[in-house]
């Protein structure tokens, strides 16, 4: 009986061993990152102006978190996220959870660069001509140096593993939206365009696991630059199935 306890504690230490390198080979993904993007956000965003996206980042850990490095992390991310930002952590039987609610800028190049002068951010929309694409900014590379301090395997990696973009039109007119090798309502498309008239909306999801495109790159969805509705019918897919 003693041997088998000794045999059963051994690996119970083995698969510890295991579980904590893939942890820090992996680093700290967020499991999820939503934004909430309305049409009038886009054209605004196109004439000079830096529009706050809200967002929604969910982190989960697969231990009892004895030291408490959420809530020793969250301290140290405070200085680069939004003054408004929230934060919510609870613990489940085996995993404990991490929701940060905070706001990323809008904008094209210029008017990024000069809000980030200014502002400590960990991530930004960019927009050029028709295209919004989510970037980390470098400071998440200052926020790794300082996690680091508190636990070796504690640090920040992006793009998120699933990431949300959810789209709703505030505007009079329609415009058209595109997107590739995406999921929407728990389906797979290679490519979507989207037609969306006023109150419609729609919620894309990227991804990013180490078998998708969009854990290397990172997610952007095309919009109609000019408002003129290059899609004719309501909606144009080609299913991966």
């Amino acid at each position: 009986m003693k041997f088998l306890r000794y045999i059963f504690n051994f690996l119970e230490f083995k698969f510890s061993i295991i579980l904590l390198i893939l942890f820090s080979l992996a680093g700290c993904k967020p499991d999820d990152m939503e934004f909430i993007i309305y049409s009038s956000d886009f054209f605004n965003s196109r004439n000079k102006k830096v529009i706050e996206i809200p967002v929604k980042i969910t982190f989960s850990s697969f231990t009892q978190d004895k030291d408490n490095m959420f809530e020793k992390g969250v301290e140290a991310a405070k200085s680069y996220l939004s003054p408004d930002s929230t934060f919510s952590i609870s613990q489940g039987n085996y995993s404990k959870f991490l929701v940060i609610k905070t706001k990323f800028p809008l904008g094209d190049f210029d008017s990024i660069n000069e809000y980030l002068k200014i502002n400590s951010r960990l991530g930004y929309l960019i927009i050029k001509e028709n295209e919004i694409t989510f970037m980390p900014t470098k400071k998440i590379k200052e926020l790794n140096s300082i996690l680091s301090d508190i636990d070796l395997f504690l640090d920040l990696d992006m793009p998120a593993r699933k990431t949300r973009f959810r789209i709703i039109s505030d505007s009079e007119e329609p415009f058209g939206i595109t997107a590739y090798s995406i999921w929407v309502s728990k389906a797979p498309y290679l490519k979507l365009e989207k037609k969306l008239k006023k109150r419609d909306e729609i919620e894309i999801l990227f991804k990013g696991g180490d078998d998708s495109i969009w854990s290397q790159i990172n997610p952007k969805i095309l919009f109609d630059s000019n408002n003129f509705l290059k899609v004719d019918e309501e909606t144009k897919i080609e299913s991966l199935f």
